[in-house]
C-alpha cells in the first residue's frame, strides 16, 4: 500500500539553484525557506531546509511503483515514502465514483498523519499528485514541510479524446498516457518497461483521475 525506506543518518540542508531575488514566491500557506525553479519542461519545485522526510504521490491511473528509482536514490540519505493513492496499486478504493482532487487529498492527509505518522513533510507530487499536494498546502496549511510539483499547475486540463478513451477504452487511454510521459528518443524498451511495471487499476479508476485533473484549479 506504501512503500517505506528509512536512513538512520540526519538529514543534510538543501541548496537552491535560484538566487532570492531570482524566485518568485507564491502565496501558499506553508512555511518554505528557499523557492528553486527549475526551468526545465514542467519541472517546478519548491525547497526547504533541514529537510525530515519526503512524501511522494503518483499521478493518474498510476502507483507507487513510479517512484521505485527515487526512493532507492534518496534512501540513503532522507526518510522517502511512496504511497498508493485509493484505488491505485494495493489499495483498496474507498472513494466515491466521481472524486475529487480534495477527496483523494484528504485521503492522502489522512495516510500521512495516520499511518505514516509524519510531521512536516515534503510533498513530491507528479501530475495529479502535484494537484494533490498543491491542495494540501492550501487545505492544511502549516502541515506540509514542502512542495516539489512535477508535470502538474495550478490548473489541469485534459484532452477531450484523451478523456473520452479513459471512459470508453482505459487500456488504449493508459497506454497514450505512457507514451506521451516519455520522450520520443526514448527506447523502446523503456516504455515497454513502464508498462510491464504499472500495477493496472479498475476500469473505471483512470477515467475518475482524469475527469479529477480535469476540473482542478486552485488558481483564483
Amino acid at each position: 500500500m506504501y512503500h517505506e525506506y528509512i536512513s538512520a543518518s540526519s538529514c543534510s540542508s538543501q541548496q537552491s539553484i535560484a538566487t532570492e531575488s531570482e524566485c518568485k514566491r507564491l502565496p501558499l500557506p506553508c512555511q518554505v525557506n528557499e523557492i528553486m525553479w527549475v526551468l526545465q519542461a514542467t519541472f517546478h519545485a519548491i525547497v526547504v531546509r533541514q529537510v525530515v522526510s519526503w512524501h511522494f504521490i503518483h499521478g493518474a491511473g498510476d502507483s507507487a511503483q513510479l517512484w521505485r528509482l527515487q526512493l532507492e536514490q534518496l534512501q540513503s540519505e532522507y526518510q522517502v515514502y511512496a504511497i498508493d493513492l485509493p484505488g491505485h496499486g494495493q489499495r483498496p478504493d474507498t472513494l466515491a465514483v466521481e472524486a475529487t482532487v480534495q477527496d483523494y487529498a484528504q485521503a492522502t492527509h489522512q495516510v500521512i498523519k495516520d499511518e505514516l505518522h509524519l510531521n512536516r513533510p515534503i510533498i513530491v507530487g507528479h501530475s495529479l499528485g502535484g494537484a494533490i499536494a498543491l491542495t494540501m498546502a492550501f487545505e492544511y496549511g502549516w502541515e506540509p514541510g514542502g512542495l516539489i510539483l512535477i508535470s502538474t499547475g495550478a490548473r489541469i486540463r485534459v484532452h477531450p479524446n484523451l478523456l473520452e478513451a479513459a471512459r470508453t477504452a482505459p487500456e488504449q487511454a493508459r497506454l497514450q498516457l505512457v507514451g506521451l510521459s516519455v520522450a520520443k528518443t526514448t527506447a523502446p524498451s523503456v516504455t515497454q518497461s513502464v508498462v510491464k511495471e504499472q500495477i493496472q487499476p479498475a476500469p473505471n479508476i483512470l477515467y475518475r483521475d482524469l475527469m479529477a485533473c480535469n476540473t482542478f484549479d486552485c488558481s483564483t
